[in-house]
């Protein structure tokens, strides 16, 4: 549990999360070029069709939205005393990146939803509709590992600003 509450402990694992979130928003970005720069007939990213599923979203999603409201918790934002302690600029930012990714998993759930209804293989979602559906995913996604990269890097230099400065011994001649 010790391990679990350190600094060091919770920066590697967020920034795990951003690494892995840069990695599924590769997969956006070969999408989007595939489907309007190239203009492929199919659009499903570097991995294919194979992963390109409403079950894989769906579950990908699901797992990085636990993953953030573990964090939120882990950095304490749910106790008066931890946010005296962090600068509440990186909190807050984590909370609104874990709200937008409830959004995102909303409408993946959406999505699923009508996949399992409809049977449809590119569901609308809420706002696909409107919203070209590769561009809108590839924007939620920037935003969240935009929102991400801010909140673990403001988090890391944090801690290492309120280290403590070792004393030196100086000898004197």
């Amino acid at each position: 549990m010790e391990r679990a509450n350190s600094t060091a402990f919770k920066e590697q694992v967020f920034i795990g999360a951003v690494v892995l979130q840069g990695l599924h928003f590769v997969e956006h970005i070969a999408q989007v070029t595939q489907k309007f720069f190239l203009k492929l007939p199919e659009a499903h990213g570097i991995l294919g069709a194979a992963l390109d599923t409403e079950w894989v979203h769906f579950t990908y999603n699901l797992a990085l939205l636990a993953l953030l409201w573990a964090l939120v918790f882990a950095y304490g934002l749910h106790r008066r005393d931890t946010c005296r302690n962090q600068p509440r600029s990186y909190l807050s930012i984590l909370a609104f990146t874990a709200g937008v990714q409830l959004y995102h998993m909303i409408e993946h759930s959406v999505k699923l939803a009508q996949h399992l209804v409809e049977g449809c293989g590119s569901c609308p979602g809420l706002l696909g509709a409107v919203v070209e559906l590769a561009w809108l995913h590839f924007s939620i996604n920037l935003a969240i590992l935009a929102l991400m990269a801010l909140a673990s890097a403001g988090f890391a230099l944090s801690s290492i600003s309120t280290k403590p400065t070792p004393a030196h011994d100086t000898i004197s001649a």
